[in-house]
């Protein structure tokens, strides 16, 4: 059920991604809710209902906007993946690193794109800025403390209304 609900969520987000946020002056950036929501899901969600939903959202959006068809979906799943591991065998505290590691993750996936471009498709190779990597980078950042939040307040709330539906088990005693 949350994982349906989040996949109608992650729709709506790559809708208001592909519309609204590209109405933005370019100068001003443009952050990528998908891979927002993609590394929300690593962090809260099992592998399977994880991998299910990365690879959904990451498919639908390469369909409607992806230049290399499997690109975006690959980039979901390997960030889904690699955030999971991390995640899961990390002793600190889960809120003291999720944000950071968002922007960390997102600065190495788009030094590793543009690494895999230039061997795959040096005629189509945008230009590399560290300053526009870093300035997106930090948007993301910026982007992902609201977004964060909403996904868990949905998560949480989504959470406890399963748990409120199932009805309680009662123990007959058992007479001998």
């Amino acid at each position: 059920m949350i994982t349906i609900v989040f996949m109608a969520v992650g729709i709506l987000l790559i809708v208001f991604q592909t519309t609204i946020l590209q109405d933005l002056p370019g100068n001003f950036g443009r952050p990528d809710i998908i891979y927002l929501l993609v590394a929300f899901a690593a962090y809260r969600f099992a592998w399977l209902p994880g991998i299910i939903l990365s690879f959904t959202v990451g498919w639908i959006f390469d369909v409607l906007i992806g230049v290399n068809l499997g690109v975006y979906p690959l980039e979901c799943m390997f960030v889904f993946c690699c955030l999971k591991i991390v995640a899961t065998n990390s002793p600190i505290r889960s809120s003291a690193y999720e944000i950071p590691l968002v922007g960390v993750s997102y600065f190495l996936l788009q030094m590793l794109v543009f690494f895999f471009s230039s061997l795959t498709i040096p005629e189509n190779l945008p230009e590399w800025s560290w300053g526009r990597i870093i300035q997106d980078t930090f948007l993301l950042v910026l982007a992902a403390i609201p977004s964060f939040l909403l996904f868990n307040s949905l998560y949480q709330y989504l959470e406890d209304r399963a748990k409120r539906s199932k009805p309680a088990r009662r123990h007959s005693v058992r007479q001998k």
